[in-house]
């Protein structure tokens, strides 16, 4: 899936380039997408400030549920098994929701400036944030609770991630245009 500064996305076939559909409804540029574990939905987040849910199956197009935050909504992401989706917001803070119902679980301050990325650990039980403001933040997904604040002096982080063990953390910085890998013994 790709997106647009004109409030909508599309939805690509991998193996032939073909688009398959277009999903319009943001009233400005979608900034990232997510899809679900399984495949079938997929999130949107928009400097509209809402965040969005389609239905990404075959020939199943269609909204199925939004909802506006704080500010503008920067990242989006499942969490393993589908039934939550976490944002992160131009002002710093970090949404969990439902993903089914849309009601909000928690949201908190956390950065000082706009989230770059959002994402689940593999297991599901934690968050990583990626922000200008130079850190990343891991949470504990079920209540977000601040659990660890990784800072270097590399500047803004862009990206973040897990490896597929959930053992380390990896950052993208942009003032140097390194690449960290910073050992998570939490």
């Amino acid at each position: 899936a790709t997106a647009s500064n004109d409030g909508t996305a599309w939805l690509w076939d991998a193996a032939t380039g073909r688009e398959l559909f277009t999903v319009t409804g943001h009233a400005v540029g979608v900034v990232k997408v997510a899809f679900s574990p399984d495949g079938g939905r997929l999130a949107t987040a928009s400097r509209d400030g809402t965040a969005r849910i389609w239905n990404a199956s075959p020939g199943g197009l269609g909204e199925l549920g939004d909802w506006r935050d704080t500010a503008i909504v920067t990242s989006v992401a499942f969490n393993p098994d589908g039934t939550r989706l976490a944002a992160g917001h131009s002002d710093g803070t970090v949404t969990l929701r439902d993903a089914g119902t849309g009601q909000a679980l928690w949201a908190v301050p956390g950065h000082t400036v706009r989230i770059r990325q959002i994402t689940f650990s593999p297991d599901g039980t934690r968050l990583l944030t990626a922000s200008w403001d130079g850190t990343a933040i891991v949470w504990d997904a079920a209540t977000g609770q601040e659990l660890l604040i990784l800072a270097g002096d590399a500047g803004l982080v862009n990206g973040a991630v897990f490896s597929p063990d959930g053992t380390r953390i990896a950052t993208a910085n942009e003032d140097s245009g390194d690449l960290s890998i910073l050992i998570n013994d939490g």
